[in-house]
């Protein structure tokens, strides 16, 4: 599993995750891109069998992306579709977008446990999400990267993921990021 994290505070909003795709014991590649933008006020970033996460990102760009939580709710619907059901997968997706008035959205989707959960962010706090390998509490490392004294939310989500890529074989420090 990869790992991708976001930061999402009211009115901005970064995901970020690693590069490395690996074909069981074997590196496929290291300059995977698991964050991409699916409009000017969509993106989106996942974890998992790139190849299911592809087809399900390429089956909802078919649809009408509202927000976050309706790209959310497509991924799900699409996993329960026909084409869909074949997918038993550790597949994860955090989507986030931003409203008409500026204000951000977060969403997630659990392919395994077939969970949306929604994380808008409070005025004047930050959300933290991370889809981290199993064996990883990815949340409570970036938690503590968030923590530490720093004005730069970028290099503390970077310093999160290479100390992930320490700590799991299939994480490694070849960083893309999109943001809101």
């Amino acid at each position: 599993m990869s790992y991708v994290i976001c930061v999402a505070m009211e009115n901005q909003a970064i995901i970020m995750g690693d590069g490395r795709a690996i074909n069981g014991a074997n590196i496929a590649t290291e300059h995977y891109k698991k964050v991409m933008r699916l409009s000017d006020h969509i993106i989106i970033g996942f974890t998992g069998i790139g190849e299911i996460c592809q087809t399900a990102i390429a089956h909802i760009r078919q649809g009408i992306m509202v927000d976050s939580h309706s790209v959310a709710l497509a991924l799900q619907e699409y996993t329960h579709s026909p084409f869909g059901r074949v997918i038993t997968s550790k597949c994860a997706f955090v989507v986030v977008s931003k409203d008409i008035f500026g204000k951000v959205h977060v969403a997630t989707y659990h392919m395994k446990t077939d969970s949306v959960k929604f994380h808008d962010p409070a005025e004047g706090a930050i959300t933290l999400v991370a889809l981290s390998p199993d064996n990883i509490d990815g949340y409570e490392i970036l938690k503590k990267h968030m923590q530490a004294p720093s004005d730069n939310i970028l290099k503390s989500m970077q310093d999160a993921i290479v100390e992930v890529s320490q700590l799991d074989f299939s994480v490694n420090k070849n960083i893309t990021w999109c943001a809101l």
